[in-house]
């Protein structure tokens, strides 16, 4: 379904992906296009921002924000941990002569990179060249969020 809006700002007819999610709007979509509310967000930012810094400034610097912080990057070095593991093992194994670099399994290029789908198997690797690798980790970001939004819009009905 490809469901066009009007953007009031730019007089531009768009699909509803160029509108940020609104759940209290009718169509659950802001009123303004993404690009105009980009442009009004930084609009009012150069107006105040003198107001905008004290305001990060005394944000930063609270406490609740950081112990907030440092648990995240406690969160983060706990995940990473497995990650970093299992690259080291598998680049030790290449270096030893186990696990023998591939060309990337989509276009064939010769510059590949190594890719765990699962951090708990190091030497289990799928090879992509950087741009597919890009690509592939671009999917499963997307799938996620995708997730997490469908997760959301069944709590909000």
């Amino acid at each position: 379904m490809n469901i066009r809006k009007l953007c009031p700002r730019c007089q531009r007819s768009l699909t509803l992906a160029s509108f940020h999610l609104n759940r209290a709007a009718p169509d659950r979509h802001c009123a303004i296009c993404k690009v105009c509310a980009c442009k009004k967000t930084r609009q009012n930012r150069d107006a105040n921002l003198a107001r905008f810094r004290k305001y990060d400034r005394e944000r930063s610097g609270s406490l609740d924000r950081r112990v907030a912080e440092t648990e995240r990057r406690a969160r983060q070095r706990a995940s990473d941990s497995q990650r970093l593991r299992a690259r080291e093992i598998a680049n030790q194994a290449i270096r030893r002569g186990d696990l023998v670099r591939r060309a990337c399994e989509k276009c064939r290029s010769q510059f590949a990179e190594a890719h765990h789908d699962n951090y708990a198997k190091p030497l289990s690797v799928r090879w992509l060249c950087r741009r597919h690798h890009l690509e592939h980790h671009a999917r499963i970001l997307r799938a996620q969020a995708e997730k997490r939004g469908r997760v959301a819009m069944r709590g909000a009905s």
